[in-house]
């Protein structure tokens, strides 16, 4: 991991992180970071896949550090 990476087991949740946060993840820099904020609200994580820039490499590096909280009722 590079200087800034997420702790080990720490997660984000891409419909809530900040732009900061989403800096840090591996391979997120800061146009993809605002296309992350911009496709807001995400479903699934899948749906990150439909965010320009994001293509299934990106998506299986990201995953593993990406958890929806659940939707507030």
């Amino acid at each position: 991991f590079e200087s800034g990476a997420l702790p080990a087991g720490f997660t984000l949740d891409p419909n809530t992180a900040s732009r900061d946060e989403l800096l840090r993840l591996p391979g997120v820099g800061e146009t993809l970071a605002d296309r992350i904020i911009e496709g807001r609200p995400y479903r699934r994580l899948t749906d990150l896949l439909e965010v320009d820039g994001i293509g299934p490499v990106t998506y299986r590096r990201l995953k593993p550090l990406l958890e929806l909280s659940p939707a507030a009722d």
